[in-house]
């Protein structure tokens, strides 16, 4: 049987007639549509950087609206009710005690948690709190004694002071477990929520954002009520 033998595929040379000036074209093609991409993938980003702007004004113009309607409203937040009210209705108190909370693997120990934290605190809460100072119970795991107090507290020029049964002392934390005293914010979900039963229009953002919650937090809420 005469064997086939597959003739050998043509090449062209590589300085055959016209292939270096036809590799010039297409390059030049291949460049063109590149600064092309470029140049809308810029003329994007500059539109993008246009809109992010202007809602970043807008989102700033929203919340001191919305400050402003706090400040007509004469309201703030009740730290410890976690709800508004007037503010003729809020004191500050200073909230001492401790609990016990679950830890560990699978949450199966246990350990005793102590905390001295400033509240906002309305009529209702502070009637609460009163009933509960100087409580005493014993603690589900263990014999550790936990309890809860609650002292009145004032802010002046100097920061805070409390009264504890022997007159105003300036508060200071006293203890390594203790933690700066500021008052809690008001959460950022409640702060939309209440700007919306106010029938201001909603926060704006970009789709292409990833927006960073706390920082809205920070953004949105009203300095002037922290």
């Amino acid at each position: 049987m005469t064997e086939l033998i597959e003739p050998e595929q043509e090449t062209l040379p590589l300085h055959a007639p016209g292939v270096m000036e036809a590799l010039k074209t297409l390059r030049t093609a291949a460049e063109v549509a590149q600064n092309k991409e470029n140049e809308a993938a810029e003329e994007h980003a500059r539109k993008t950087q246009f809109l992010r702007g202007a809602i970043v004004k807008y989102n700033n113009h929203r919340r001191q609206a919305i400050e402003q309607e706090f400040e007509r409203r004469q309201l703030t937040w009740c730290t410890y009710g976690k709800h508004v009210k007037h503010r003729s209705e809020i004191v500050l108190i200073l909230c001492e005690g401790s609990y016990q909370e679950s830890c560990g693997y699978e949450r199966g120990d246990y350990r005793t948690v102590k905390y001295s934290d400033l509240h906002n605190a309305c009529v209702a809460c502070r009637e609460t709190m009163t009933k509960q100072h100087g409580r005493c119970w014993k603690a589900r795991y263990g014999n550790e004694m936990l309890h809860f107090d609650a002292h009145q507290a004032q802010k002046n020029n100097d920061g805070y002071q409390v009264d504890r049964g022997g007159g105003w002392r300036k508060l200071v934390r006293e203890h390594s477990w203790q933690k700066p005293y500021k008052l809690p914010e008001m959460p950022w979900e409640n702060f939309q929520s209440l700007a919306a039963e106010w029938k201001f229009p909603p926060l704006l953002g970009l789709e292409c954002d990833i927006l960073d919650h706390s920082h809205q937090i920070k953004e949105e809420f009203p300095k002037t009520y922290r």
